[in-house]
């Protein structure tokens, strides 16, 4: 989808532009309007009207990067831009990022970017991104990858299992061996896991994985010129060449 120009569209065109369903839409000519006042254009349009004319488009590299969000991934100005930008360079550039729990990431979000997250807003994110096919979701079960929760000095830390560490493997089988008996007392997985964190102070548990998918093939071939378009303008507002 292009950006719109200094012209007059008719609704039906800018519709599409947008990414707005025209058909059988009774609030079409608001729709119209929320979204571009959202993506910042200015823009002239008599009432009963089905021609808006396009007086001012966005210039700015944080003005074009909201468009580009507003018009082609959702971004629906609930939560700060820099966020959401944030966000998507984290899970490009930050190693830890992608494979994190969301309390981690929000953490990440907070110290390497320096921007405040709820973690149901990264759930948005993600159901965002996951919907528009740029980003690849491994739910947790069965995923392979593993992290812990720890109690140390009364503050609750999250870090990644490391499987090949043999004092953490003394740590895990220990665990998992009380575990296991607690289920067969006629604990159930919750119960005994509750347990074992009051006796040990620890748990496992798998996390989603969150893998962006490639902006070209390997032929150089570009997937998405919109998403490589974004990949720029993030580059730009953060001071890469």
């Amino acid at each position: 989808m292009k950006q719109l120009e200094l012209k007059t569209y008719k609704n039906i065109e800018i519709a599409e532009v947008l990414g707005i369903k025209a058909e059988k839409n009774s609030h079409l000519s608001r729709n119209i309007q929320d979204k571009l006042k959202l993506c910042g254009y200015v823009y002239e349009h008599e009432s009963h009207s089905r021609y808006y004319r396009i007086s001012k488009i966005p210039s700015s590299i944080e003005e074009r990067l909201q468009e580009l969000l507003v018009r082609c991934y959702d971004f629906d100005g609930r939560s700060s831009i820099k966020t959401y930008i944030a966000f998507i360079f984290a899970l490009i550039h930050d190693e830890e990022f992608p494979y994190a729990p969301w309390e981690t990431k929000v953490n990440i979000l907070k110290e390497k970017f320096h921007v405040s997250a709820e973690q149901r807003m990264l759930y948005i994110y993600t159901k965002t991104l996951s919907h528009k096919g740029i980003l690849d979701v491994t739910n947790r079960k069965g995923s392979g990858n593993r992290w812990k929760t720890t109690l140390i000095n009364g503050e609750k830390i999250q870090s990644p299992v490391d499987l090949n560490d043999p004092k953490q493997k003394e740590e895990r089988d220990k665990y998992w061996k009380r575990h296991s008996q607690l289920m067969n007392l006629g604990m159930n997985y919750g119960d005994a896991s509750g347990s074992c964190w009051k006796e040990f102070h620890i748990c496992y548990y798998n996390s989603s994985i969150l893998q962006p998918r490639a902006f070209v093939t390997e032929d150089g071939e570009v997937l998405d010129s919109d998403l490589l378009l974004l990949w720029d303008l993030i580059y730009e507002y953060y001071g890469f060449s």
